[in-house]
């Protein structure tokens, strides 16, 4: 399951950093940085041997942050694909209220039989 956090992120078109440490984070940060491509990954490795430094968060920071690099307009436009997908999910006749509508509709029928 996505946290809301990263569902909010989606929505918003935003492109991420993330930084697994535990858990569900390592999962989603696959999601972001390899399959959705909306983001980079802060820690490299998984376990207790990958420290990031200052260093390297001083240059990845404002790499990220700077709006007129490549890579960061590729982040961008993915995150804005991603954001009209998401609102076209809430749209009417969307997936998200068709879905809603149908779960309604089997709830309404198994509670009146």
């Amino acid at each position: 399951m996505i946290p809301n956090s990263t569902v909010e992120a989606v929505y918003a078109g935003v492109p991420m950093l993330t930084f697994p440490i535990f858990v569900d984070q390592v999962p989603n940060s696959k999601q972001i940085v390899d399959d959705w491509k909306i983001g980079d990954r802060v820690k490299k490795l998984v376990g207790s041997e990958s420290l990031v430094t200052r260093e390297e968060i001083s240059k990845l920071v404002p790499r990220f942050m700077d709006l007129d690099s490549v890579e960061r307009k590729v982040l961008s436009k993915r995150a804005r694909k991603l954001q009209e997908i998401c609102q076209g999910a809430i749209a009417e006749g969307g997936s998200s209220i068709t879905n809603i509508d149908a779960f309604l509709k089997d709830i309404s029928q198994s509670h009146s039989e």
